[in-house]
């Protein structure tokens, strides 16, 4: 039972209301995953994955979707998710980050958590 050494986080977000799909992947691609890439130091992967109720897998009902997307960050340990956190929490840091967000998310449905990620070999 591998397990990666990395840090990982794992992020769920609603899209802001009366925005559209396809105007939320665009304005996340070519703006907010910009300013994430330039403002977050010790990056090693960051990765969105968009939901589409119209596409469930393996034969399952179409879901209410209470996320539009899954984000992961990872980090190539502790020491450097607490700086890329700390730098988060600066106040320059935090309001362009919060200026960007209110453009493209319900902020108030924001979840992320650190996750153990396994691996099988295959």
């Amino acid at each position: 039972m591998p397990k990666k050494p990395h840090v990982k986080v794992v992020t769920m977000l609603r899209r802001k209301a009366g925005m559209s799909r396809e105007a939320f992947v665009q304005r996340y691609e070519n703006y907010h995953a910009v300013l994430a890439t330039k403002l977050v130091p010790g990056l090693l992967d960051y990765r969105r994955m968009y939901i589409s109720a119209e596409r469930p897998a393996f034969g399952t009902e179409p879901p209410v979707l209470d996320y539009d997307v899954i984000t992961t960050l990872v980090f190539a340990d502790m020491a450097s998710y607490q700086q890329a956190f700390d730098t988060l929490k600066r106040p320059d840091i935090a309001q362009r980050i919060a200026e960007d967000e209110e453009q493209l998310f319900d902020r108030t449905n924001i979840t992320a958590y650190l996750v153990d990620e396994y691996t099988s070999e295959l």
